[in-house]
């Protein structure tokens, strides 16, 4: 495959995952139930659909990220070379991370004790989260281990992956997800917490990755999920919503102290199917018709990087500054969410006028 193509559809999907993930933000303090250490705020107005919203929404969202992300390493491989590749990654996201932790964390535990009215000392998380920043350190371990792989194979085809990634063999991804998901502790994807890693999450992320950067090699691949975009897509949302719908159930069950183990296999084997089926109907859908330069996409693209490293202690101020206002729900989660996407949006403006040009 050349390296010099931009792929746009698959650019823009990237930064439509990022930016999903400020939404998903939004919706966590308005969903059902009580603060606890997976989101420590709630607002006094909850709802069955911001939790129907947050449920289907982590879904797919980081697995298809991944997915991505092991797209575009094995694209910067193939460009720069190993060296290229190992620089750009620690550049990338490294930096990001420890500056990061440095300020953004600190900034997001600020942010929770003003929606508590609590001391600012006070810690929504123990010492060394990451917050949202996990996924950094994640992609960073991943990269790692696939340069290794790459260093071992000096193309990195594995024969199994080959396998995997055949559109007919589909059904196999789902079946392998689905053994992973059954290691977790509850419906859907444990989300990582600090430096240490959660090695079922970390499998499965480094599963996706795998597949992704194999998908690279094997491009007549995508034409397959082209031709079949639409199919795949609703196969993926029916699969989405049986797994809510089974997750709602397990959470009921869990709440009265008996969770149903029906529900939680049901619940895993859906959220396996939506993983693959959606994340291929939408990669099929944005490589037909999104895949031309836009210069509104193109700086959005841009941008998603720094809105979702920068957004999440902005998300739960004006979620928590919204607290009494007068406000429906959903008029919350679309003030909350607008606001936040355009503040983050105009510091990076700002800060892309006061770097120096290349």
């Amino acid at each position: 495959m050349t390296t010099e193509r931009r792929w746009h559809g698959l650019d823009a999907l990237r930064a439509a995952m990022m930016l999903l993930g400020v939404l998903l933000h939004v919706a966590c303090s308005y969903q059902l139930g009580t603060a606890d250490a997976g989101w420590p705020y709630r607002d006094p107005q909850q709802s069955l659909g911001a939790t129907v919203l947050v449920l289907g929404v982590h879904l797919f969202r980081m697995p298809l990220f991944f997915v991505l992300a092991g797209f575009f390493g094995a694209l910067l491989i193939a460009k720069r070379g190993r060296r290229g590749f190992a620089r750009q990654r620690l550049y990338r996201l490294g930096v990001p991370l420890i500056a990061g932790v440095l300020t953004v964390v600190p900034l997001v535990g600020l942010a929770f004790a003003y929606a508590h009215g609590v001391p600012a000392a006070w810690k929504p998380w123990p010492d060394g989260s990451l917050a949202h920043l996990w996924f950094l350190w994640y992609l960073l371990l991943l990269s790692g281990a696939g340069l290794a792989l790459y260093m071992l194979h000096t193309h990195w085809s594995l024969s199994w992956l080959q396998q995997l990634v055949d559109p007919r063999r589909t059904w196999l991804l789902v079946v392998l997800t689905w053994l992973l998901l059954m290691t977790m502790p509850g419906p859907s994807i444990s989300t990582p917490g600090g430096w240490w890693p959660q090695w079922p999450t970390l499998a499965l992320y480094g599963y996706c990755y795998a597949v992704g950067w194999q998908l690279y090699a094997q491009p007549t691949v995508l034409d397959a999920w082209q031709a079949r975009a639409v199919r795949r897509t609703l196969v993926g949302i029916l699969c989405a919503a049986v797994a809510v719908v089974a997750a709602l159930v397990w959470y009921h069950t869990s709440s009265t102290g008996t969770p149903s183990t029906a529900a939680f296999v049901l619940a895993q084997a859906a959220n396996a199917g939506t993983i693959w089926y959606l994340s291929s109907g939408l990669t099929g859908w944005c490589t037909r018709v999104m895949d031309r330069p836009h210069s509104a996409v193109r700086w959005l693209v841009d941008a998603s990087y720094w809105i979702y490293w920068i957004h999440l202690p902005v998300v739960v101020y004006f979620t928590a500054l919204l607290r009494k206002a007068d406000l429906g729900l959903w008029t919350k989660v679309a003030v909350a969410f607008t606001v936040s996407l355009a503040l983050c949006a105009l510091l990076w403006a700002a800060v892309r006028a006061m770097s120096p040009q290349r």
